[in-house]
């Protein structure tokens, strides 16, 4: 999520504390993707719950636990390794009482070479589980969404969907060719496959040749992943389908530009998930939110800029073509910065950015607020009814990361500053963390 760094001879401040409102105990968890190492979580004093243990690629211990927080806090995937990490391990996704880790580690002699690894944490108080899911020998796999399924407790999908191009001798985009990839892990099965998927193009919706870009990647209704580009619309796909190769369907987003393949695409699309969301909320609730400031990639002035909710109304046996976005409310900003609540906050005046659907309520998002005056370029998360514009939660966005650090691009870190382009993951393992605890209180009281 943001964009605080700085230059490494530029000397920084750590902002103060600051006030924050009462958090929102829903039973939600706003996932920070950054995973917390080891000497990063020697600095913090919170316990971690759940710790399990596996073996990563190359035999190397990993430890993995957590840290929840209530919204609108971050909570936090911590690790500890005796493996040389290459970069910051990361919440891939969640769904259910599931999370999805990234992890690369180096491959000695070598400090470029590294070992991918995709861990697959299962929440649980007493007897959590850590899976390493497996790996072509040709090391070319990747998984960007995760699925619990419904029919059997304990199994899930992990999957990844791409697209390659290719082009006649000429490189004359009027022969190119481009094929969708679908990468899947079973646990049922335990196999890992590369499978070749028609892409189902239908200019007359805005899915057109040779753009396509996965922006986000979420489970819908126990058996679909979603893939999404936010300039399009989103890719639907049944991963746990096995007689028969899974087929993609295309359901566009409401009332967003869309493209046609002439366009300069790459250029323009900046950061789409600075301004978009889509996610699936309590019952299976599929809500898109849309911060919007005029044409995409263009500014309007502050006060004009609105936050609009839709909401699918998708019957269970009706086709995908027939599913409609239904318009829930339209919030002006300005109004929000005007009510009682926000005025008497320390909140900075800034566009709500990076949304986030509650799991709980959809009505409920989350949203970060940078404040470009600050020194720091200090950052905070707030939670808001988009249906009653009404301010719920805001709390100063604190990181893990350790004073002075360097990243490799020379930049160094600020503690409780440095706020990435990369949005919160929402999850329901809390919920499910404090229904199994509950569920083992009332055995041993039995």
């Amino acid at each position: 999520m943001a964009t605080a760094v700085a230059a490494a001879s530029r000397s920084l401040i750590v902002p103060p504390a600051s006030p924050a409102a009462p958090p929102i105990r829903a039973g939600w968890t706003l996932f920070d993707p950054f995973v917390v190492t080891e000497d990063a979580a020697a600095a913090v004093t919170n316990d971690d719950t759940a710790a399990t243990c596996c073996v990563t690629r190359c035999g190397r211990d990993v430890r993995v636990s957590l840290r929840l927080a209530d919204p609108p806090s971050a909570s936090y995937v911590v690790m500890r390794t005796d493996a040389e990490l290459h970069g910051t391990p990361k919440v891939v996704a969640a769904d259910g009482d599931l999370l999805l880790i990234e992890m690369a580690v180096v491959e000695p002699p070598s400090t470029v070479s590294r070992e991918q690894n995709f861990l697959v944490y299962t929440a649980h108080p007493s007897s959590p589980s850590l899976l390493l899911l497996p790996h072509r020998d040709d090391d070319s796999y990747f998984y960007t969404g995760i699925v619990a399924g419904e029919e059997e407790e304990e199994e899930f999908v992990a999957a990844a969907f791409s697209t390659e191009i290719t082009r006649a001798g000429d490189g004359d985009d009027e022969g190119a060719k481009e094929v969708g990839w679908l990468t899947r892990f079973s646990s049922s099965t335990g196999q890992h496959e590369v499978l070749d998927l028609p892409i189902p193009y239908d200019p007359s919706k805005g899915l057109y040749k040779l753009v396509w870009h996965t922006d986000k990647v979420f489970a819908f209704r126990g058996r679909h992943m979603c893939f999404v580009d936010y300039h399009r619309g989103i890719l639907l796909c049944d991963v746990f389908t096995t007689n028969t190769s899974p087929e993609l369907r295309f359901l566009p987003l409401p009332e967003i530009e869309v493209w046609d393949e002439e366009h300069d695409y790459f250029n323009g699309r900046r950061l789409p998930q600075e301004h978009r969301t889509v996610d699936v909320s309590k019952g299976g609730v599929m809500r898109f939110v849309d911060v919007s400031d005029g044409l995409f990639g263009r500014r309007r002035h502050p006060y004009a800029v609105t936050v609009t909710t839709w909401t699918l109304r998708a019957a269970a046996a009706a086709e995908v073509a027939v599913w409609e976005w239904e318009k829930d409310g339209v919030l002006q900003v300005g109004d929000l910065w005007n009510s009682c609540e926000f005025r008497r906050s320390p909140l900075p005046r800034r566009a709500p950015l990076f949304p986030a659907v509650c799991k709980r309520d959809p009505g409920v998002v989350g949203f970060a607020l940078m404040d470009w005056n600050s020194s720091t370029k200090d950052a905070w998360v707030i939670v808001v009814d988009v249906r009653e514009m009404e301010l719920l939660a805001y709390a100063p966005y604190t990181n893990q990361a350790k004073e002075g650090e360097v990243h490799e691009e020379g930049y160094e870190v600020v503690a409780g500053c440095l706020f990435h382009d990369t949005p919160f993951i929402c999850s329901d393992i809390y919920n499910y963390y404090k229904t199994f605890a509950r569920m083992e209180d009332a055995g041993r009281q039995q």
